[in-house]
């Protein structure tokens, strides 16, 4: 018996620390990748949406500028809102009614309003705003900003108007994407 007692097959106290050693950096190096994945895989999904703000604000923008006609209050230099006749949405007083009239802006939270109005009673005279994307368009829990809003009048062989804006983190303000694009209305300007 006493000679099964000094037998040498077993791990001694170094051994098994080595082991335990190994084991415990070989944990954490799977665990900083793993945090390191994650981590890109939510600034990834935060780019993604933030782009596809982006394209919808263009597409939006884009729709309701090339369906407007005498277009207003923009000048060569540029400035954060534009009035226009016409547009997507207008059709109950019809597009060449001349007294309806619509104003795209930014609010004090980043989001686009449209207001619609008319100077000759219709809708009793009183503009109507509202926000053109519905809160859930700006990230899911409202992260996302529009800024730095831009309607420019371009001149040549076709009229149109350059538009340009920046897709922002609400929190840090930081910028993720942006769009500088050209509308070209489909309609001439009425008489």
């Amino acid at each position: 018996m006493l000679k099964k007692l000094k037998s040498k097959a077993g791990l001694t106290l170094t051994e098994l620390m080595v082991t335990m050693l190994l084991l415990s950096m070989f944990s954490m190096a799977c665990l900083v990748g793993i945090t390191s994945a994650f981590s890109s895989r939510r600034d990834y999904i935060r780019i993604s949406d933030a782009d596809i703000l982006k394209d919808t604000v263009v597409e939006v923008i884009t729709q309701e500028l090339r369906m407007c006609t005498n277009i207003s209050d923009v000048t060569a230099d540029g400035g954060s809102e534009i009035e226009y006749q016409g547009g997507m949405g207008l059709y109950q007083y019809g597009r060449n009614n001349p007294s309806q009239k619509a104003k795209l802006e930014l609010d004090e939270n980043g989001r686009i309003l449209k207001t619609v109005y008319s100077d000759d009673g219709t809708s009793d005279g009183k503009p109507y705003t509202y926000q053109v994307l519905n809160y859930s368009a700006y990230g899911t829990d409202g992260s996302f900003i529009i800024s730095d809003l831009s309607f420019k009048k371009t001149s040549g062989a076709a009229e149109g108007i350059e538009v340009s804006f920046k897709v922002k983190e609400k929190s840090d303000d930081l910028e993720l994407t942006g769009a500088d694009f050209t509308v070209i209305p489909l309609y001439e300007k009425e008489p």
